[in-house]
């Protein structure tokens, strides 16, 4: 049975490098053999996982002995773990788990390689091993008897595994590796079509998307959650995701096209009206929120936006002589933003357009409104 070997430093999450040669516990000929299975059955009686490939590969070679070897190799590498001796343990869990995969501590052993790997900061690495136990052990662990062991390697693979590497240090200061961190909570959203983790899965997949500037892609994550997860309203995820989006939303607004010469734009007002939704949206759903402060900072953010692409506007229509147009365009400014009580930042605007208005005039449908 063949062994992939790789040679690797191994640097602790408390900062000291140990350089050791970790066995890659992840591709053995019998794990390829079987890929095409779903997961295993779990045989109580017989105390090993059922499936047809892997009793045609190890019928033969099983005997009375072995699960007690099993237990041993497992017993050796905890013990090789707690002293320290990190390339030791590796090799006992590896071997165990190639050599017995249809053994219960076949599954121990892998979840204390991922234990462990995390513990090492080895990350991407601990997601690997992840990925094989939860295809070939997913539906044992799924069982009702389980499932505390299934949410427990739930928490490990999103908060250990996933924000690991998402964030480059300890203290969750620094970004680290975002798009091993998307291949990360894809993976696990794959496993987890509904349900809290999902939810938290693509708010981090937005997350990631936003800080590489991706505000379209982040958008779109941040939204599936809004409308994919309506009954998490009680959780602050959702909450995030409605604000979040909206920054997004804000994002793709301002790095929209928008010529005032052309008194044109390539769909900055279609951002501008979605991210005011959103955030009229947040308002409605979290009246008392966490951003509600925000919320209002980046209203006041898009009217200050829209006052100045209307004036300016104006000013433009002004400079062209087209002054019907540019009286039209000062007057529509003093009526949207005029409310100084809704709109007390952008009135300054206004009183430049009313200014501009007595000394060209008001435009002709205002005078003969004002003449009847």
């Amino acid at each position: 049975m063949s062994t992939n070997v790789a040679t690797t430093t191994l640097r602790p999450r408390y900062g000291r490098t140990l350089g050791l040669t970790c066995v890659a516990v992840l591709a053995a000929s019998v794990w390829s053999a079987c890929s095409s299975s779903d997961g295993f059955e779990y045989d109580e009686d017989r105390g090993l996982f059922a499936a047809d490939e892997l009793r045609d590969a190890f019928a033969a070679e099983l005997d009375e002995d072995d699960v007690v070897r099993a237990q041993e190799l497992l017993e050796r590498g905890k013990e090789q773990r707690a002293r320290g001796n990190y390339e030791e343990a590796l090799l006992y869990f590896s071997q165990l788990a190639q050599r017995y995969p249809q053994f219960v501590q076949a599954l121990q052993a892998r979840i204390e390689t991922v234990t462990l790997l995390v513990e090492l900061g080895e990350h991407m690495r601990a997601h690997e091993e992840m990925t094989v136990v939860v295809h070939f052990y997913k539906e044992f662990l799924q069982q009702t008897r389980n499932q505390h062991k299934w949410e427990q390697l739930r928490d490990i693979w999103y908060a250990d595994i996933g924000l690991g590497l998402f964030f480059a240090d300890e203290e969750r200061t620094q970004l680290g590796d975002l798009s091993a961190a998307i291949k990360v909570f894809e993976r696990i959203l794959a496993e987890e079509i509904r349900g809290r983790y999902a939810a938290l899965c693509l708010l981090r997949i937005g997350d990631a998307h936003m800080n590489r500037g991706d505000f379209a892609k982040a958008r779109e994550m941040y939204l599936h959650v809004v409308e994919a997860y309506p009954d998490f309203q009680q959780y602050q995820e959702h909450e995030q995701a409605l604000f979040k989006a909206a920054e997004a939303t804000m994002g793709l607004m301002k790095g929209a096209e928008y010529n005032l010469e052309r008194l044109d734009s390539t769909g900055s007002e279609t951002h501008e009206k979605g991210a005011l939704n959103l955030l009229n949206d947040y308002i409605d759903a979290y009246e008392h929120g966490h951003y509600i402060a925000d919320v209002q900072r980046l209203k006041s953010e898009i009217h200050d936006v829209l006052v100045w692409r209307d004036f300016n506007a104006a000013r433009v229509y002004d400079r062209m002589g087209r002054r019907e147009a540019a009286r039209a365009q000062y007057w529509m400014v003093t009526q949207r933003w005029g409310n100084p009580g809704r709109y007390p930042d952008q009135q300054v605007y206004v009183q430049r357009a009313e200014r501009r208005l007595e000394e060209i005039g008001a435009p002709a449908f205002v005078e003969e409104s004002q003449a009847r």
